[in-house]
């Protein structure tokens, strides 16, 4: 094995171990990770430097532009990770740790950042809630109306759980609560602090016959 890929084996060694040492879900290196990676760059920038130089002492052994890139995309997309799963994750002020809560994610919003998949999720809900909204016949022809506000949950498996139904006649309620149980299950539960977290919901359905 010639000098030059002795030295760049080192580099790749010495950046998994830096890297593998952290903990994405710790709350120090949320706090912390974009000094770590600072850290990394330099150290790839100095090495390197002494490759390059090397490489330029020893006309066998040049050292490869595409080498040089990856080790520069590497840190970079780690500092960009960081960034992002910090937002998502919540916030680190002094000794305070505020933990967020992630909503379900619905099939199809998988993309973009937490922000756009919850916009998602509300469009989504939105309409499969009109898409699938009925009037009961009989409840209709005797103009029975109202408001009806269902209260359900998204378990930690993804899967709809309605808790409780309140308002309206019997015949309403019931089918409010179809209408929310025919819901899909989630691509992905909701999260608090990197771990599957069962989220509440509450939708309300007016009725009305228009008569």
């Amino acid at each position: 094995m010639k000098k030059t890929n002795y030295l760049n084996f080192a580099i790749l060694l010495l950046m998994a171990f830096a890297i593998t040492g952290f903990n994405f879900e710790d709350p120090s290196f949320q706090e912390n990770g974009k000094e770590y990676i600072m850290f990394i760059l330099s150290i790839i920038l100095i090495s390197i430097y002494f490759i390059t130089r090397f490489s330029q002492n020893n006309s066998y052994s040049p050292v490869k532009t595409t080498t040089v890139k990856n080790l520069l995309i590497l840190p970079i997309i780690l500092l960009f990770t960081i960034t992002v799963s910090a937002q998502e994750w919540g916030t680190v002020k002094g000794n305070t740790v505020t933990m967020k809560e992630i909503g379900p994610v619905w099939p199809g919003c998988e993309k973009g950042t937490a922000a756009q998949r919850e916009n998602c999720f509300d469009q989504k809900l939105y309409a499969h809630i009109s898409k699938n909204f009925r009037y009961p016949a009989e409840a209709y022809k005797k103009n029975d109306q109202g408001k009806v506000t269902v209260n359900f949950i998204i378990n930690e498996k993804g899967m709809v759980e309605v808790t409780s139904v309140s308002g309206g006649s019997k015949a309403l309620q019931e089918e409010a609560k179809r209408n929310i149980m025919s819901m899909p299950k989630m691509a992905k539960p909701g999260m608090l602090a990197g771990k599957p977290r069962a989220i509440k919901f509450t939708v309300p359905f007016t009725f009305k016959t228009g008569k």
